[in-house]
């Protein structure tokens, strides 16, 4: 059983939250577990649920499906028959057992589950209410977003999003047409991004006027001290802050350390305060005016003239 309020780190993607739970994973009493609403990223043992949509949208009037198989996962109760299922060779046998015993210790241990996952940002407020998750969610500039969508030419297939009735009733039904034209029509990669930024954070700013019990952290402000601001994400997580912790947070984050990722490939070791800016380059001014022509009913909640 887990000790302690589980830990829900999210936002877009493309928004920091894996620097910010590799971060909070430096932190002994938690354990990272990665990106269950994933549909890419299925871990059967550790969450058996399954989702049929990116950004899915969980709720308590369609938790049936999901609820018992997050049970399990925040209590740190490893699926084996889910994870049997899925890998019937007897070669992974060994690792699976491996796997699972280390999952099932942690709650021995009395860690702390920390869900890092971008794609739970729909369904934040169920994980909050039903599990009692503490709740972190990363705002990112929409310019700096959708440099590095660009950069990885990801495109966003919109009509799962329409697929979502009780997400369209409950956040996106005034999107409904611009989400529709863009589920039938050919569009940029800067577009598709810049909307999709507008969406998700449209739901996050609604988060945000009624969630006084969760933290709210622009990434640009976390990036330009990160020490004070990971200090602060503890506090609020009710961790302890240690003097190594605080070392390695710095040696993480500080200017030895590369601008930029290589493509494809996660780092948590960069100059934070020089990847801020890294949009400036990625994006033309053409495409940094689509971005702010966009996205920029949503974005003035969060940035102001002097952010563009």
């Amino acid at each position: 059983m887990a000790a302690g309020k589980p830990i829900l780190i999210t936002g877009s993607h493309r928004s920091g939250s894996t620097w910010t739970g590799k971060m909070v994973e430096l932190s002994s009493n938690v354990t990272y577990i990665q990106e269950p609403f994933n549909t890419s990223y299925f871990n059967a043992g550790v969450c058996g649920a399954r989702f049929k949509t990116t950004f899915p949208y969980v709720t308590q009037e369609n938790e049936e499906a999901y609820y018992p198989h997050f049970q399990k996962t925040l209590q740190f109760s490893y699926n084996w028959k889910e994870a049997l299922r899925e890998n019937k060779q007897l070669r992974h046998i060994p690792g699976l057992l491996k796997t699972g015993h280390a999952f099932n210790n942690n709650g021995r241990q009395g860690k702390r589950p920390l869900l890092k996952d971008p794609f739970a940002v729909f369904s934040a407020e169920w994980l909050a209410d039903r599990f009692g998750a503490k709740v972190v969610v990363l705002v990112r500039h929409p310019a700096a977003f959708v440099g590095s969508i660009k950069r990885y030419q990801w495109h966003y297939p919109y009509h799962q999003l329409l697929a979502q009735p009780l997400l369209m009733r409950d956040h996106l039904q005034p999107y409904r047409a611009d989400i529709e034209s863009f589920s039938e029509r050919d569009i940029s990669v800067v577009e598709d991004g810049a909307m999709l930024w507008r969406l998700i954070n449209s739901v996050v700013y609604t988060f945000s006027q009624k969630r006084t019990d969760w933290l709210f952290v622009r990434h640009e402000d976390l990036s330009r001290d990160p020490v004070t601001g990971f200090e602060q994400i503890y506090s609020f997580l009710d961790l302890s802050f240690t003097q190594e912790i605080r070392a390695a947070i710095d040696a993480y984050s500080n200017e030895k350390n590369p601008e930029s990722a290589p493509l494809y490939q996660s780092a948590y070791k960069l100059n934070s305060q020089a990847n801020i800016w890294n949009w400036k380059t990625r994006l033309t001014q053409e495409e940094i005016a689509t971005v702010r022509q966009i996205s920029g009913d949503v974005a003035s909640h969060f940035y102001t003239e002097e952010d563009w």
